[in-house]
């Protein structure tokens, strides 16, 4: 590579050869390099749009080599504009607030706005909204589709609940694991105990993608969400199944949780006696003596 020093070369090509980059400190000790050197090294290739620094989650800092698809995006930006490209690019598909851009970048605001319309222009970078933060203005890399942090996941249109997809999602699940809780001939009767035949998320999730309900992909994690909601709004209840009731109860030392179930509540707006589901609602000696009590049981 042309315009590189033996020790440029090779620590290039060391940062190259790690697609999640690397420290300072192993950069030092794989090339031999003092660490001192390091720095001025890294600084020359970053100059020379070779490699980046990333930061993650944590704070971690490491170098990344970019790629030659990059370097053609770039080669053609000013100082200040690539400045602020590779800080929209180090934050990933969360973007950047424009306020926590002028802070790191530390250039005016006018400069900052110049170069922003100079990259959206040039299609680089993109303003998207966060269901977090609506109000302020955030930017990503063009190609990026923004994380379901910032763009609220499958539940969320531009930015906007899509409470028609919630509902419609919400009710073919209440009705699915109604025709699993309860016999279709008489909306009065239950399932004997011994059935057990209630249904799992991941059953549901199974439902759900074998229905062709929605084109969107759908996780286990959005599932639970929609069944969080169903009970909260005491439609369906939670349960342990019937085989992870057993496990604990012989105190099974295996260290996985136990399946979770879910069963529809009997919906009794349409009237009904709300003891014939209780095993004590149809007592046979209730009728035998008047001082008998039901509800003491005595």
């Amino acid at each position: 590579m042309g315009g590189l020093s033996e020790l440029e070369l090779k620590v290039y090509q060391y940062i190259n050869g790690k697609p999640k980059g690397s420290e300072g400190s192993s950069i030092a000790k794989n090339c031999e390099i003092p660490v001192e050197n390091v720095a001025k090294i890294i600084n020359s290739l970053s100059r020379k749009g070779l490699i980046e620094m990333r930061s993650d989650k944590d704070g971690k800092l490491t170098y990344n080599a970019v790629t030659a698809s990059d370097r053609k995006k770039i080669n053609d930006l000013d100082e200040d504009d690539r400045l602020v490209y590779n800080t929209i690019k180090a934050a990933g598909n969360e973007g950047i607030w424009t306020r926590n851009l002028k802070t790191k970048t530390n250039l005016h605001q006018t400069v900052i706005t110049r170069s922003l319309k100079n990259l959206e222009s040039k299609q680089l970078i993109k303003a998207i909204k966060s269901v977090k933060a609506p109000t302020r203005k955030i930017y990503m890399l063009y190609e990026l589709t923004p994380s379901a942090e910032v763009s609220g996941g499958p539940w969320f249109t531009d930015q906007e609940l899509d409470t028609d997809f919630v509902e419609t999602l919400t009710k073919a699940i209440h009705k699915f694991i109604y025709s699993r809780s309860f016999p279709r001939k008489d909306a009065y009767t239950v399932f004997p105990a011994s059935r057990g035949g209630f249904v799992s998320a991941v059953q549901i999730h199974r439902f759900i993608e074998e229905s062709k309900l929605t084109t969107v992909d759908l996780s286990l994690d959005h599932i639970n969400s929609l069944l969080d909601l169903l009970i909260f709004d005491g439609k369906i209840e939670r349960r342990i199944s019937d085989s992870g009731a057993a496990a604990m109860d012989l105190n099974d030392v295996d260290d996985d949780e136990p399946e979770i179930v879910y069963k529809a509540v009997k919906d009794r707006r349409g009237g009904g006696n709300p003891w014939t589901d209780t095993p004590c609602g149809k007592c046979p000696v209730s009728m035998l003596d008047e001082s008998y009590s039901v509800k003491s049981g005595s």
